[in-house]
This record gives structure tokens, sequence and C-alpha cells, in this order.
């Protein structure tokens, strides 16, 4: 095979780094590394105990796209691709009622801080909110000229932050516009467009996005293609962190000092002798993986390695940084308290300390390894920070548990028969939600032993 027919042939990029992987990693297991005095463990993946869904919520007509607890745990939201929103119980899983109003899929959901407005993402270019206890539709927040696929409540539940943006390939309703833009949450008035991005990210790759507030609402992360923004939400000022070839990832810290963000591997091709740039990579001293030569273009192609990034959100000043080898990191943040930070890339998660931690010596760290085991595409730490809940994009989708400080896999939340599309700790970090393309969400307990699932 010849490196342009491994590019025709794997056009999608999550495809062609499975497929180097494939090449490279070769072992059935998932190791657990400690350093210190924390011994090495071996664990089989499929010795992992599974847990049966607590309840299954069925009744959108398509792929459900999205979901949340109520801040009080006591309610469920869901957006689907069938165009609309859900309400939920959570302790029984019935369906409480259905948000009917929007043109098109919708993409994310979100409830206030108290509870008691719902806000829904749509590809007809419109944000809505409504009552979350009748489901009585509010109002409609109108401007935006391509989908929205970001929705969020800023300033304690009074406004509401929407990101749009489309991609060429992107066959939604709209234009090519992508903006950041601030909202009344009770008028539905727009107060600002606080960014406006660049069509396309680097080497002609269409964009795609993600936001991250504080938690005192100071400062909103924005990661747009190839630049990363953080937005002063006082004075509705946004400034540019240096750099490009920005990932859609962005993680802020809980007092929203230290901004984490990537640098986005890319394939490159080199005129020239190949036996030099093979060299120059073996070296180190390009941060990059070779990936071979094409006797028909008489070209080399080189992945060029991401870098996962630390910042000071202050004064944008770069802290640090370290090589996230050949892949996209699909998920970084930080625990609840800030004290350790976290990100998965290449089926391997790593946590350190928050503050004064190197980056290159993780306290934890966990590498899935098989020929065929599926990507960690999203983590999140649980309430209390004890515990982490990862979502993988194997195509018998399912989630797992894990000790934050042990990395024990504790139970696998398996019985989707699709793609997760989100993996959400409730509140009080004992109830657990899962969305996925089959069109159902389900509820799960995970401070209880269950029977194993399908």
């Amino acid at each position: 095979m010849t490196v342009q027919q491994l590019i025709d042939g794997y056009r999608s990029w999550p495809l062609i780094l499975r497929y180097l992987s494939m090449m490279i990693v070769a072992s059935h297991v998932v190791i657990a590394l400690k350093l210190a005095d924390r011994p090495i463990r071996d664990l089989e993946i499929d010795d992992v105990p599974p847990v049966q869904a607590a309840a299954v919520l069925s009744g959108h007509k398509g792929p459900v796209t999205d979901g949340v607890f109520s801040p009080d745990g006591t309610r469920v939201a869901t957006a689907s691709s069938d165009g609309t929103g859900r309400l939920w119980d959570a302790a029984t899983g019935k369906s409480l009622t259905v948000l009917k109003g929007h043109g098109g899929p919708v993409n994310a959901v979100a409830l206030s801080p108290d509870g008691a407005r719902v806000l829904t993402a749509s590809d007809d270019m419109t944000a809505r909110l409504w009552d979350a206890r009748s489901g009585a539709a509010q109002v409609a927040l109108t401007g935006h000229r391509s989908r929205i696929y970001a929705a969020i409540f800023v300033a304690d539940g009074a406004q509401v932050v929407t990101l749009s943006g489309k991609s060429s390939e992107d066959e939604s309703p709209g234009e090519d516009e992508r903006t950041l833009r601030l909202w009344d949450a009770r008028s539905g008035a727009e107060l600002a467009v606080l960014l406006t991005m660049p069509e396309r990210g680097p080497h002609g790759r269409p964009q795609d996005g993600a936001i991250a507030l504080s938690r005192d609402g100071r400062r909103l992360g924005v990661a747009f293609g190839q630049r990363a923004h953080l937005v002063d939400m006082r004075e509705r000022i946004a400034r540019e962190l240096p750099g490009e070839h920005f990932a859609p990832l962005i993680a802020l810290s809980p007092d929203g000092d230290v901004v984490m963000t990537q640098r986005r591997g890319y394939v490159v091709y080199l005129e020239g002798d190949p036996d030099r740039h093979q060299a120059e990579v073996a070296s180190g001293s390009e941060p990059a993986t070779y990936l071979g030569y094409d006797a028909e273009t008489r070209r080399s192609m080189m992945f060029k390695h991401g870098r996962l990034v630390l910042w000071d959100a202050a004064t944008g000043e770069r802290l640090t940084e370290m090589n996230t080898g050949p892949g996209d990191l699909p998920s970084a943040g930080f625990s609840p308290d800030g004290s350790r930070m976290m990100a998965a890339w290449n089926r391997e998660l790593r946590l350190w300390p928050a503050r004064g931690g190197n980056l290159l010596e993780p306290d934890m760290r966990i590498r899935y390894a098989d020929t065929i085991s599926p990507r960690l595409v999203e983590v999140t730490f649980s309430p209390d920070g004890t515990r982490l809940l990862t979502r993988f994009d194997d195509i018998a989708s399912y989630a797992e548990l894990v000790d934050a400080g042990s990395g024990e896999q504790l139970v696998r939340l398996k019985g989707h028969r699709k793609l997760l599309t989100a993996a959400r700790f409730g509140p009080d970090g004992n109830r657990l939600l899962t969305t996925s393309k089959d069109g159902t969400a389900r509820l799960w307990r995970a401070d209880r032993p269950a029977a194993p699932g399908k």
C-alpha cells in the first residue's frame, strides 16, 4: 500500500489515527501506571464489571445528541436530531414533556442554575428557552446565520452565550457564519457579538469549536479552528492566545486563572531526501511521526504532533507544554476543586497536580492498549473529584467509571446499541446519564452493584 492509497482509503482523520495505532499496538490489556510507591496493574478489558441501566429514556425519533441533569438532580433534559428536546423524571425515567418548536436537529441542551428554564440550540440557526416545568416555549434567540451547536447559561442564568459554525461539508441551512453571541435570557435580545471567527481551520480543514466558562463566570474560553480566545465577560472583550493549529478543545481551572488548550496535529508532505526526513524524526528534533514515502509523488508524509499547552489566563503567557504524539486530544479538564488536571489522547488518560505539576511526570497514567480498542473521546470528573467517567467511540458504545486515585476501573456502562454522544454525572455523583445515536438516553446508578448489562 502506498502512502497516497492510505490517504485515499482513509479520508476520515479518526480512521487514519486508528489505522496507525493498530499497526503499533498489539496487546489486549489496560495498563494503569502510578509513579513512586504505587504498583503497576494490568487489567483485562473484558474483566470490567458491567451494570444494567436503572432506566431507559425512550421516545426520541432520532439520535440523542446531548443530555444534562437538572441542578437538583430530579430531572433530565435531552436534545435530539429529531428536532425536539425532552424533559424526564430522573427517578423513574418517565417522559414529562416534549419541547417542540425547532425546525431542525437540536444539538445542545442546558438547564439554568435554578433549574427553572431549559436552553436548546439547533441547526435551524436559533436557540430557544423553555419553561422547565410546563415545557412552554418562552423566547427564541434569532440572529445567527448558521447552525448553533453550543449554548450555555452565564451570569447566573440571566444571559446566554451561543456559538455557531458551519463547515464546507455541512448540509445544514444558512451561511458559513461563525460567531459567539451574548443574549438576554429574559427578553431574547442580542446584547453583543463577542467574537467572529475565520471560516477555515489549518490546512483547509473545516472548523469545530468548544466553549468553557470559569466557575465565577468572569472568563469564557473559546477554541475554534486554529485559534483560541479568552473572553472577559464583564468587559465583553476577547483576547486571542498566541499560536495556531488549535484543536476544538479548551478547559479553564475553576478559578479561571489557568487555561488548557491543544495545538492540533496534522499531516505534512515533504519534498527531498526521505532518509533525511526520517532521521530528523528519529533524532527527536522534529516532534512528529514519519508515515512513509510515496514513490509516485516522490514525497514523504509526516504527522506533526499536537501539543498540550497551559496558559496564564490573566497575562496570556504560556506556562508549560508537552508533546501529545500523533493524535488529537479529545478531552481535558480540571477537577472541581482545581487540585488536579487530566487529559486524554491516543487511548491514554493522564492526571497531574494542577499546581506545580510537571506535565512530563503525571501522578497517574492509564493506557488502553488493544488492536481494536475504542478511542477515548470524553473524560469527566465526578462532582467530588474522586472518580472519572470515560466515554469511548466504539461502535457498540459504552462508558466506564474509573477511580481517580488508583486508576481502577469500577464499572462499565454498557447497553446502548450505537455510539454514545454524551456521558454525564448527576449532581450527587452517584447517578449517571448517557445519550446515544440509538435514539435513547440511559440512567445508571454508580453507588451499588447491579446485574450484568446486555
